[in-house]
C-alpha cells in the first residue's frame, strides 16, 4: 500500500522499550502502545525525491517516547489496538497483503520473554537499500572471478538483475535524471552502476556533484530488473551480463554478505572506518575505535564518548 516499515513498527516498538525502562504495569504499557500506535505514518514516497526517508524511524521513536510519557501522565489509549477490527493496526496496515490471512496476531506476542528479536539485527556493508545488496555482491562476485573482463565495462551490453518481489518492488524501479541522494541509494539500477563503474560503494560517492555522471547513466541504460518467482520472498538474487562480443557472465548468490553470512568483526570495522574517512581526522577516528572496542575498561562511557562525538565533522555529500 505504499507505507514506510520502519516508520510504522517502529512507534510501538519505542513504546515498549520505553514502558519497560519505566517499570510500567500491563495497563500502562497497554495504553502507550494504544497512544503509539495511532501516530504510526511514514510513507514509501519518501525514497524518491526527499530528504524524508532518512528521519521517518526518528519520528517513530520520538512518537514510542511521546506515547509513553502521556501514559505516565495518565492518559489512556486505544485498548486492543492490534487486534480490534475496526481501525485496529494489523487490519489497517495489512490492506495491500496478498497472501491469505492478511495478518497473523498470534506472531505479535509469541515468543515473548524468550525470543529477543535484537539478536537477528545485521549490518549493512553498503550506504544502499538493502533489496539492492545482494545485486552488488553478485556484481562483486564477478569481479572477483573475471577482474579483467569486468574492467572492460565499456563493452557491456546488457545487465539482467533478478530478483524476488520485494527487492524488485521496493528497488527495481528505473531512475530518472537528475536524480538526488536518497533515490540513487534506494534504487537497484544505481546501485548497479555504482558498482561496476567504481568498484566500491561507500557515502561519498552520493555526493551531488558526483551522483549524474555520464558514465553511471550509460550503464543504467543497459539494466533490467525483472521478479524471478523461484526466488520467493528470499535474499537470493542473480546477474547476468552480456558483452559486445557474445560472452555471458553470469551468477546468483542465495544472500548477500551482511545477512549470511553476517559480517565479521574486521569487517564491521572496515565499514566504520570507510564511511568516516573524510568526515572526522584519523586520530578521532582512531580514539573512538579504541573507546568503543573497550567499553569495560572505561569508567565513565557517556562522558568519553560524548566528548570524543562531539567535535565537528565533515560532510562528504556536499
Amino acid at each position: 500500500m505504499g507505507w514506510h516499515s520502519g516508520a510504522i513498527f517502529g512507534p510501538a516498538a519505542s513504546a515498549a522499550a520505553v514502558s519497560k525502562l519505566l517499570g510500567f504495569s500491563a495497563a500502562q504499557i497497554e495504553d502507550a502502545l494504544g497512544i503509539a500506535c495511532t501516530q504510526a505514518c511514514g510513507l514509501m514516497s519518501a525514497q524518491f525525491e526527499s530528504m524524508v526517508k532518512r528521519m521517518q524511524h526518528g519520528f517513530a521513536s520520538r512518537s514510542g517516547v511521546l506515547a509513553t510519557y502521556l501514559a505516565k501522565q495518565g492518559v489512556t489509549g486505544i485498548k486492543d489496538v492490534f487486534d480490534t477490527s475496526s481501525g485496529g493496526f494489523l487490519k489497517t496496515f495489512s490492506h495491500g497483503a496478498d497472501s491469505d490471512p492478511k495478518f497473523f496476531p498470534e506472531e505479535v506476542c509469541k515468543g515473548l520473554g524468550e525470543v529477543w528479536h535484537s539478536e537477528k539485527t545485521r549490518q549493512k556493508p553498503y550506504a544502499l537499500m538493502a533489496g539492492s545488496h545482494c545485486t552488488v555482491d553478485c556484481v562483486r562476485d564477478l569481479q572477483a572471478k573475471y577482474p579483467a573482463k569486468m574492467k572492460e565495462w565499456k563493452k557491456m551490453v546488457k545487465i539482467e538483475a533478478e530478483m524476488a518481489r520485494a527487492a524488485m518492488k521496493k528497488g527495481g524501479w528505473t531512475p530518472e535524471k537528475p536524480t538526488n541522494v536518497t533515490g540513487a541509494q534506494m534504487c537497484v539500477p544505481y546501485a548497479v552502476a555504482l558498482q561496476v563503474v567504481d568498484w566500491e560503494v561507500v557515502p561519498a560517492q552520493f555526493a551531488p556533484g558526483k551522483l549524474n555522471r555520464e558514465e553511471l547513466w550509460k550503464v543504467m541504460e543497459m539494466i533490467e530488473c525483472r521478479e524471478a518467482k523461484e526466488f520467493g520472498h528470499s535474499w537470493a538474487q542473480r546477474v547476468r551480463i552480456t558483452f559486445e562480443d557474445g560472452e555471458i557472465l553470469e551468477t546468483m548468490l542465495k544472500a548477500p554478505r551482511g545477512v549470511h553470512p553476517g559480517l565479521s568483526n574486521e569487517e564491521v570495522l572496515e565499514k566504520w572506518r570507510a564511511v568516516t574517512k573524510g568526515v572526522i581526522s584519523q586520530e578521532r577516528q582512531r580514539k573512538i575505535e579504541e573507546t568503543v572496542l573497550n567499553l569495560e575498561a572505561v569508567e565513565d562511557v557517556v562522558a568519553v564518548l560524548g566528548e570524543l562525538l562531539r567535535g565537528e565533522t565533515a560532510n562528504v555529500l556536499q
